[in-house]
């Protein structure tokens, strides 16, 4: 299993995830359909379906009606497809997710569970069925509650922003307070994000862990990389790249 972080922003998400057979399923879909396609390769036959985190639709599904014309099978709960007007979408038919329940596409075998944000919104477990490869995604998020009996080889999880940074700038005026209780309520901290992978998290097999959704001023991303590194123990990503 491989997983890319194309974009991963409060501006915009997209990623990816190969199967060993070479079958692809993206993950959210927040930038512009032709910025999809560069990503890709322009090649679309591998792509087996789009799964939407959540609802908000400049950043997380601003291409979703173009995947569907592409004739990509998009998933997501319910509630999100009909907040963003996908529920009666022409072209291929959109797929409502169940919750705590697996659902196979193609070689993935895909389990998607509530986490908490300012709208509902789906964190993923995928396994890759012919190598039992497991994946564990989760973004915008202050915190998951759930624990999971799995051997993950890969973890792309949320961590926004360092709450002694965060506080600097409100002080300084470089960020105003009503932002900044908003990430405090929507985007997971550093240290809770860290005592997460510690304690929630098998990390025996654990081969890449990959921080989503980083701000850009709010958190060291380097410092950040290099002290889950260190205590960790796994090769860490920002955004898809090694820093």
């Amino acid at each position: 299993m491989k997983f890319i972080a194309h974009a991963s922003s409060s501006k915009a998400n997209a990623y990816e995830v190969f199967a060993s057979n070479g079958n692809r399923l993206l993950i959210d879909c927040g930038v512009p359909w032709p910025q999809i396609q560069k990503y890709l390769g322009y090649k679309m036959l591998p792509i087996i379906g789009c799964l939407i985190s959540h609802g908000h639709i400049t950043d997380h599904c601003k291409a979703a009606a173009d995947v569907l014309k592409q004739g990509i099978p998009i998933y997501a709960g319910w509630d999100t497809l009909e907040a963003v007007g996908l529920d009666g979408a022409a072209g291929t038919t959109p797929i409502a997710l169940p919750l705590d329940k697996p659902l196979e596409i193609g070689p993935f075998h895909v389990f998607a569970f509530h986490v908490k944000h300012d709208v509902p919104n789906l964190g993923f477990i995928i396994t890759d069925n012919d190598t039992s490869d497991q994946l564990f995604f989760a973004v915008d998020t202050p915190n998951i509650t759930q624990r999971f009996d799995c051997q993950f080889q890969i973890i792309a999880i949320g961590c926004n922003y360092d709450n002694s940074i965060l506080r600097k700038r409100v002080a300084s005026g470089k960020m105003n307070e009503a932002g900044a209780k908003r990430l405090l309520h929507a985007h997971m901290e550093k240290s809770v994000c860290k005592k997460y992978i510690q304690d929630f998290c098998n990390l025996s097999r654990c081969e890449e862990i990959h921080l989503l959704h980083m701000s850009s001023g709010n958190i060291d991303k380097e410092a950040t990389r290099q002290e889950f590194e260190d205590e960790l123990f796994v090769p860490v990503f920002i955004g898809g790249q090694k820093c």
